[in-house]
């Protein structure tokens, strides 16, 4: 197993691990999962340090078929609902530590008896479990992506 593999799974898959077993541990399981998503995404489809692309969200449709649906939302315009999910999800626990809230979102929460993503337009309910799992499967399958070759900014970290 290569050194990066060996970290990888001691600094990330084995405590994200030991978090499932707690009902309570949604939003550390998120915080965790969401950037590991990105940096793994932003490398496959070439985003780096630039804006998301429409294919980066493509990435998200593909790994969480539930967020496939169009324009679900009055007045949402191009956006998708991936992209709405990101903007809930991601901004809001990476920015502030909660579920962002959108004016036409009717519900946003977190339920470990859901499937990875549930959306019917305009609700989402994650279940952390499901979803970090589900991610862990996805860098597992293609770890060189996730080790970010092009990313010279965002290097792993080693131990010295």
């Amino acid at each position: 197993m290569s050194v990066e593999r060996e970290n990888f799974n001691r600094w990330y898959k084995r405590p994200l691990g030991n978090l499932y077993a707690d009902n309570d541990a949604g939003f550390p399981i998120l915080l965790i999962t969401l950037p590991l998503l990105e940096r793994f995404l932003r490398e496959k489809t070439g985003v780096y340090e630039d804006k998301l692309t429409p294919e980066f969200y493509r990435e998200i449709e593909r790994i969480f078929p539930a967020l496939r649906t169009k324009n679900p939302w009055p007045g949402s315009g191009s956006e998708t609902t991936a992209q709405r999910f990101w903007s809930v999800f991601r901004n809001g626990l990476c920015h502030q530590a909660t579920l962002r809230e959108l004016p036409d979102i009717f519900f946003a929460g977190l339920n470990n008896e859901a499937p990875d993503v549930r959306t019917d337009g305009l609700s989402f309910v994650v279940s952390p479990v499901k979803f970090s799992r589900r991610v862990i499967e996805e860098i597992e399958a293609d770890f060189n992506m996730f080790l970010g070759k092009s990313s010279r900014r965002h290097s792993l970290p080693q131990i010295f």
